[in-house]
């Protein structure tokens, strides 16, 4: 064994590990454990030490365990939702300009649940009950393809204004609680004629408009 070179006794090291790895895992994880034990701020220490040295590692390992415990995640981020909350202003106030790139580029690829989560944060803040999940009003978005009253094609798109094609959340008989059967996804221009009235009374108020230029229509004809 070529002990007196200590790269040589290194690289051997590093061989017998990876021959042996299955069996010197919980060997290494148990003496670890004790060292800990024995005295936690300088394991911690080490764990803060070795990754800073090593933060290539320290993501591969991070993006394998995310991938292997998705479940798992969603369980405890539902759980605990304050403190996925603080962790995300702490990120935010650490990468301001890479958060927000983050946010456009997810808000690019998932337009109708990113148009769902600010739908309802809008009418939260307007004292709506949300009665309704994120995923149930995503569902009905993917599925809302042409607005219900003129049929205008809707484009789910965030971040380019309020357009007449762009979808919006009608409360279909003016009602304070959001659910899956008081709400309807119309474009915008109907839902700014439409204002406060209920179904019934905007139905009214478009056959009075329509009444009213087919019979001066008719008058110039």
């Amino acid at each position: 064994m070529p002990y007196k070179d200590p790269e040589k006794r290194k690289q051997y090291s590093k061989e017998y590990y990876q021959k042996n790895k299955e069996q010197l895992r919980p060997i290494y994880a148990e003496n670890k454990r004790k060292r800990y034990q024995a005295d936690p701020e300088k394991g911690r220490e080490e764990v803060r030490c070795w990754r800073r040295k090593n933060p290539e590692k320290v993501a591969a390992c991070n993006s394998r365990w995310h991938r292997e415990n998705k479940e798992k995640i969603k369980t405890w981020r539902d759980a605990n939702p304050e403190k996925v909350k603080a962790a995300s202003k702490r990120y935010y106030d650490k990468n301001p300009e890479k958060s927000k790139e983050k946010s456009r580029m997810w808000q690019k690829s998932n337009p109708h649940r990113s148009w769902a989560i600010g739908t309802l944060s809008s009418h939260r803040r307007r004292k709506c009950v949300i009665a309704i999940s994120i995923n149930d009003l995503t569902i009905k978005a993917q599925k809302a393809k042409r607005c219900f009253y003129c049929g205008k094609e809707l484009r789910f798109a965030r971040g380019e204004g309020a357009n007449g094609d762009t979808p919006s959340l009608d409360r279909i008989n003016n009602e304070q609680v959001i659910s899956e059967h008081t709400v309807q996804i119309i474009c915008h221009s109907c839902n700014t004629s439409k204002l406060h009235r209920t179904h019934k009374e905007f139905i009214e108020y478009c056959r009075d408009v329509a009444t009213k230029f087919a019979v001066a229509l008719l008058a110039v004809v």
